[in-house]
């Protein structure tokens, strides 16, 4: 057991690896979730840092790339996962694309 206190999730989270895109101004970053819920997610990859504001891309089976605007929340101390939180405003379907997708996996 791990001796870390994991405090629970607002939100449930879907261990699964998709293709995203994290984009700061004219800097676009390529990377690969972790895992995803309907209030953010973890990312594998690197070059933004904690409290950049950016959008995230993120192909989702049977549904296609969605963009959502995002802040990150913190990386590790490697710098190679990042956690970024969905903004709270609705961005135009997208963010119910998720939840849709979200409901669909963890049934």
């Amino acid at each position: 057991m791990s001796d870390e206190f994991e405090p629970p999730r607002a939100a449930p989270r879907l261990s699964v690896k998709l293709p995203a895109r994290l984009h700061n101004g004219d800097s676009v970053v390529d990377v690969e979730t972790v895992n995803v819920s309907e209030s953010g997610l973890l990312v594998s990859g690197e070059g933004m840092a904690a409290g950049d504001r950016i959008d995230v891309e993120i192909d989702l089976p049977e549904v296609g790339w969605r963009r959502l605007a995002a802040e990150v929340v913190r990386t590790d101390a490697s710098a190679t996962q990042l956690a970024a939180r969905f903004a709270d405003a609705a961005t135009s379907g997208d963010r119910e694309a998720i939840g849709a997708f979200l409901t669909k996996y963890l049934r």
